[in-house]
């Protein structure tokens, strides 16, 4: 169908035609899709083994969905080449025939440059060749945030994957329902203020969630769902939130969450 055709110049736009959110929304719907054929689809005979290709594969997704909004700001097109990215994937992952591990690794990686042969390496050449980068304050903007709301996601969604999914391929989908409040929560925030703020949220985010993730904190989930939550109502500093995290984890164990989430808060202020 040539409005969704990579190559033609005619299905590139100047500028983005919807939001953030909307694009984030439509990237949880690809997740969500590639999810579910992976648990029908990937069949190996070892868990260790589904999870790798699994994460490889919605890596893989992420960069596409990434790299197709950043030239074509279309999210249409974006949207569908995604989709028959998913499957490009896991129709390569499906011809294994041997799950030993380096084969799967090997493979895993043949099966992400396939799909980028078919997406990214489909953008036409022509206005890649002219494509600077450079655009409006508020195109930057938005781009910044498309790239750390997936990024906020993709983060936390790869170390769940790794801790919970451990008996059955089931337990993907299984952990993917658990990141509504969390995914809701980030979509809402600042839902009526500017996107410079929401830029700015997004960032602290970011930052809490790199901090924490050196603690290895098991909760770390509920833990950021509270901080997005509780981030727009407060002042923050960006240089005092990994020296907030360390100080707060001395005695997390102890804390109701409540207690710990304002404790850390008035840390980093």
């Amino acid at each position: 169908m040539s409005q969704y055709d990579l190559t033609l110049i005619d299905n590139y736009r100047s500028n983005y035609e919807c939001t953030e959110r909307e694009m984030f929304t439509r990237y949880m719907a690809l997740v969500t899709e590639f999810c579910m054929q992976a648990e029908e689809s990937i069949k190996v005979s070892q868990i260790q083994y589904f999870t790798y290709v699994t994460v490889k594969g919605l890596e893989t997704l992420t960069h596409v969905f990434r790299m197709l909004l950043l030239y074509t700001k279309n999210l249409d097109i974006t949207f569908y080449n995604c989709k028959k990215a998913l499957y490009y994937y896991l129709e390569f992952i499906g011809q294994i025939g041997d799950d030993s591990h380096e084969f799967l690794k090997l493979t895993s990686n043949d099966a992400s440059l396939f799909v980028y042969k078919k997406t990214v390496f489909a953008i036409n050449q022509s206005y890649r060749k002219e494509y600077d980068g450079e655009s409006d304050e508020n195109e930057k903007i938005t781009t910044d945030n498309l790239f750390t709301l997936t990024e906020l996601f993709l983060s936390m969604f790869r170390r769940e994957i790794l801790t919970n999914v451990k008996k059955s391929t089931e337990d993907l989908t299984n952990t993917l329902r658990t990141f509504a409040e969390y995914t809701s929560a980030l979509l809402n925030m600042d839902y009526k203020e500017s996107d410079k703020l929401y830029n700015d949220h997004l960032r602290a985010v970011l930052k809490f969630n790199d901090a924490l993730s050196v603690h290895h904190i098991r909760d770390i989930q509920e833990l950021l769902t509270a901080i997005v939550k509780k981030l727009p109502k407060v002042k923050v500093s960006m240089d005092n939130i990994c020296s907030a995290v360390s100080s707060s984890e001395i005695n997390r164990e102890e804390l109701t969450l409540r207690k710990y989430i304002n404790g850390l808060f008035s840390n980093c202020s």
